[in-house]
């Protein structure tokens, strides 16, 4: 005779191990970029200061020189009127520095 037991069956979670291969990197930092840069971008913005930006581009590093015009926190970017008066539009993650252009 086969007797029905009243056991209740959850879900099992097993840890999944990683690829063999693959390397694990940290997340990315739910900041942006520093308070200092962030603060050195907004003052430019009400003063029309242009700045020097160093981003960091398919493992090669960039300078950009211009005028943030706008700062937009929905799709992660800044966009900067470069020299030549044209748009740029720099994600943060790409950003390495931004200082005061001379």
């Amino acid at each position: 005779m086969i007797k029905e037991s009243k056991l209740k069956w959850t879900a099992m979670v097993i840890p999944q191990q990683p690829k063999q291969g693959v390397i694990e990197t940290k997340p990315e930092s739910t900041k942006a970029f520093s308070t200092d840069t962030d603060m050195l971008i907004h003052e430019a913005m009400e003063y029309n200061w242009s700045l020097e930006y160093r981003i960091k581009l398919e493992e090669s590093i960039y300078s950009l020189y211009g005028t943030t015009i706008f700062i937009d926190y929905v799709k992660k970017e800044l966009r900067v009127k470069g020299m030549e008066h044209s748009i740029h539009f720099v994600p943060f993650h790409n950003l390495i520095s931004a200082k005061k252009a001379e």
